[in-house]
């Protein structure tokens, strides 16, 4: 049980790792950088926080690389790799104004409404509203129901982004601080989700062409296999074949002596007809290599045979053959040659010679 707790408690911790990872967004504190009009302060979530000197000079750009100098200081002390990045900036930087609106205006409406009374200030006062980036705060104060109006010309806030972007960080949203909070702009979240499935989608790729090569690995060392073993069968079919060779010659050297005896026959010489009857008598795989007669002991046979089967025809012949040889044959001697092949030695009574 002790086991089985300890692989279910794995498993937690297993897949609670993979909901962090890859269905979770990642935890970061953001960094907040409000920029006053003598010093700057850098927050760090809603705790820690680093006060600098700075302001404005005349060359903007320079001023800005300056900031993005002391926010990459600061990171460094926190610790900090690549935090989102939020800049407040000062109401003086902007043109400003408090707007009443209708009371029934809400939501996106309202926005829309504010956003157009502060094109037509700028419009009035001789700007192009498509320079400037302009936000709406909404607020009820005293019963009024109105808006905060801010807008900053855009070549300042792209100025502020290069400045930060050379030293290596991006802004995540720009606002302006006051009475209120102002948003100004906002960039649009990082698509994480789908980063982390791309990445979980490209591992299953990598795993599953690690599965295909295997297989096919696994195919190639099956078809070596066949093909040993096929190598395999045709040796022993080349074996076959030297043993068939084998037996056709001693059939033709079986066929000639036969011929001989039958020739000898047609002298008709004494015991001719021994020989005559011998030759007639065939079993395969062996042959007669040397006769004797003696009076005494009967007829003396010497052969040699591809192996002992054989050898046993050659007895099971003879002793069916009970109407030429009464008795029955009796073996001698039957070794085995250094070439394979069995040489025999047998003796049949006289009496029915």
């Amino acid at each position: 049980m002790r086991g089985l707790d300890s692989f279910h408690e794995k498993v937690r911790r297993w897949q609670n790792g993979f909901r962090k990872k890859f269905l979770m967004p990642p935890e970061l504190l953001p960094v907040t950088v409000s920029v006053k009009e003598s010093y700057v302060e850098l927050v760090r979530g809603e705790g820690e926080s680093i006060q600098k000197t700075w302001h404005m000079g005349q060359n903007e750009e320079e001023s800005f690389r300056e900031l993005g100098a002391m926010i990459q200081d600061a990171l460094f002390q926190w610790g900090e790799e690549n935090p989102p990045i939020r800049v407040l900036i000062p109401e003086s930087w902007c043109f400003s104004l408090v707007a009443e609106m209708p009371a029934g205006l809400k939501g996106k409406e309202l926005c829309e409404a504010g956003y157009w009374e502060m094109a037509g200030h700028l419009t009035d006062e001789g700007m192009e509203p498509e320079h400037f980036c302009i936000g709406v705060r909404p607020f009820d104060q005293e019963g009024r129901h109105a808006c905060w109006l801010a807008a900053v010309p855009r070549e300042r806030i792209e100025t502020l982004k290069r400045a930060l972007q050379a030293s290596g960080r991006e802004v995540s949203y720009l606002g302006v601080h006051g009475e209120y909070e102002l948003t100004l702009w906002q960039a649009k979240a990082k698509p994480w989700l789908a980063r982390r499935l791309l990445l979980a989608g490209g591992v299953v790729l990598v795993l599953v062409l690690g599965f295909l090569t295997g297989m096919d690995l696994f195919e190639l060392e099956r078809a070596h296999a066949d093909l040993e073993l096929q190598k395999q069968v045709l040796a022993e079919l080349d074996t076959d074949r030297r043993a068939m060779a084998m037996r056709q010659s001693i059939h033709a050297r079986t066929r000639e002596k036969t011929g001989k005896l039958s020739q000898l026959s047609q002298e008709r010489a004494p015991g001719y007809s021994i020989l005559i009857h011998l030759g007639t008598m065939n079993a395969d795989g062996a042959w007669l290599d040397g006769i004797r007669m003696d009076k005494d002991d009967g007829l003396h046979l010497q052969g040699t045979a591809v192996n002992y089967a054989a050898v046993a025809g050659v007895l099971a012949a003879f002793e069916q053959d009970r109407d030429f040889f009464s008795d029955a044959p009796v073996m001698e001697e039957a070794k085995q040659a250094s070439d394979g092949t069995i040489h025999f030695k047998m003796r049949i009574g006289g009496n029915g010679i």
